[in-house]
């Protein structure tokens, strides 16, 4: 199940926008979308409708799987939290998690690109604890967000939370960029 939430659009979020869209904006490749031996596994050859899409990426946070605590990465994270918790305060009546009870587990900008063959990233979840996902498209282009079974058209500066398994279809042309963020209850009632 998923939620679009509201985009207040505050000055931070178009501030994060004017950052990622500078020409200057750092990004760095990443061959791989999942962790591949366990999630090729876990499907046992169902995974040849999907590819372990390339991407690139801006980290914020890293996630604490690599070194047992999330940790900065970039010089704008407090620029990025602001931004969500932006959204997350205009939106606390229906986010399914507290808005004063969260930590940031992990915050990453995503760029995806055309490409031939397979257009479906490997289903996934981001961390092998309980968390929720928040995703923001930040720009039109196509490429949806498949949750469970329910698909997610994009539409630029559309935000959605959701728990559990999820995979993406590749942009058939420009590029797809998108802040996904995930976080947890600090009291561990997700």
């Amino acid at each position: 199940m998923y939620r679009v939430l509201k985009n207040p659009q505050h000055n931070s979020y178009h501030m994060v926008k004017d950052v990622i869209f500078n020409q200057k904006f750092e990004w760095v490749w990443q061959k791989s979308s999942t962790e591949k031996e366990s999630e090729e596994s876990k499907y046992k050859g169902e995974h040849r409708l999907h590819t372990d899409a390339p991407f690139y990426s801006h980290i914020v946070i890293q996630r604490p799987e690599y070194q047992l605590y999330p940790e900065v990465q970039s010089k704008y994270c407090n620029l990025f939290v602001d931004c969500l918790e932006g959204i997350i305060n205009g939106n606390e009546n229906i986010i399914p998690f507290d808005s004063q009870d969260h930590m940031w587990t992990r915050i990453s900008v995503n760029a995806t690109h055309p490409n031939t063959g397979i257009q479906y990233s490997m289903p996934h979840v981001d961390h092998r604890f309980p968390h929720f996902n928040m995703l923001i498209y930040l720009n039109d282009c196509d490429g949806e967000t498949v949750v469970g079974d329910k698909s997610i058209e994009p539409e630029e500066d559309k935000v959605i939370v959701f728990e559990g398994e999820h995979y993406m279809r590749l942009p058939s042309s420009g590029r797809r960029v998108i802040i996904i963020a995930t976080l947890i209850n600090y009291k561990g009632n997700v």
